[in-house]
């Protein structure tokens, strides 16, 4: 204010060697009366008196003012007080500025994150397949708003059912795109193998090949023949599989190495057959790390014994009695994802 407009095209001041600003960002105000002063401390304008106070709030130092005045003259402390109001007023209305772009930011970035959300929620299968004596059903909780857990199911060629949960294996926004891309990949590949390990092994090398070497996932797939009850499985990593009857339950899961470690992994078949009133039952690792609230872990025991008794039940009302299980003890801050 009060100079001439062409300092607005000024280039800007190089920190180095401005002594006064440097010295007013410590917290004093300079004020320069004389000749011998104002050549020591370099100010911006030549002027026979000028001030120099900080502008900054409480933790930021946000830069410096200059007052001048066209004649030499001293400035009293009440002077001087006047001055630190002004600069402390425009840190404010500064700091207020950037609030309300952080603000505005910050509101963009919700938005879109819930229509991430919202994405990822609509892309998990809702409706069973219309398969006669057949019914699936999935629960899925992220640790935050959006993360990295997923269950498909899908026909295939030959009569074959395909039946997946997965876990890219981090949280958050970043585990979200990397599950998108493995279920997409899922998709993709599993059409032209007809082998549950060899779509494992065929994701492995597109994960690998496709990352910078720090994405990593784990995967059960089993492929159910329909017709017989007989399901061909492999599995990436360390999901849970369980085989419940009336009788009991046993695990039917053989972790392996998790996909996009090596292009060279190998992932071991393995299978299992289901006879009528029988389930299956798959989870994600995060399932394993749920503690109930005197810190004990839930684990597959305490999941398995909840569904036991109720084997009768649809498979979406036994989905909702884990998810019952489960939901009271998940705490956000410490739990990973859970399928």
């Amino acid at each position: 204010w009060g100079l001439p407009l062409d300092r607005l095209t000024d280039l800007p001041r190089r920190l180095k060697g401005s002594i006064a600003d440097l010295e007013a960002m410590l917290g004093h105000a300079v004020v320069l009366d004389d000749h011998v002063s104002l050549r020591h401390w370099n100010p911006p304008e030549d002027f026979p008196a000028a001030v120099c106070v900080p502008v900054s709030s409480p933790t930021t130092v946000l830069g410096t003012v200059w007052f001048f005045a066209d004649r030499q003259r001293d400035f009293s402390e009440h002077e001087t007080n006047i001055l630190e109001v002004v600069a402390g007023r425009i840190a404010a209305d500064l700091e207020r500025e950037m609030l309300w772009r952080e603000g505005v930011d910050g509101a963009r970035l919700k938005r879109q994150l819930a229509g991430v959300e919202r994405i990822q929620r609509g892309q998990l299968p809702s409706i069973s397949p219309l398969l006669d004596g057949w019914e699936l059903a999935g629960w899925t909780r992220q640790a935050e708003s959006v993360g990295g857990d997923f269950f498909d199911w899908f026909g295939l060629p030959d009569g074959l059912l395909a039946v997946a949960v997965g876990d890219a294996l981090e949280r958050g926004l970043e585990a979200a795109f990397a599950a998108t891309a493995l279920k997409a990949a899922l998709r993709a590949h599993a059409p032209y193998h007809h082998e549950a390990q060899d779509t494992l092994a065929q994701l492995n090398l597109s994960l690998w090949t496709g990352s910078a070497g720090d994405q990593y996932a784990s995967m059960f797939l089993g492929l159910i023949e329909t017709a017989t009850g007989r399901i061909s499985c492999a599995s990436a990593g360390r999901p849970r599989a369980i085989l419940l009857h009336p009788g009991g339950w046993e695990a039917v899961d053989q972790p392996g190495a998790r996909l996009g470690e090596s292009p060279e992994s190998v992932f071991e078949p393995f299978g299992c057959e289901l006879a009528p009133g029988e389930v299956l039952l798959l989870m994600t690792d995060g399932m394993r790390g749920v503690t109930d609230l005197h810190g004990n872990l839930l684990g597959t025991d305490h999941v398995a014994n909840a569904l036991l008794p109720r084997l009768h039940l649809p498979a979406d009302q036994l989905a909702r009695v884990i998810r019952d299980q489960v939901e009271p003890h998940f705490s956000r801050e410490n739990a990973d994802d859970c399928t």
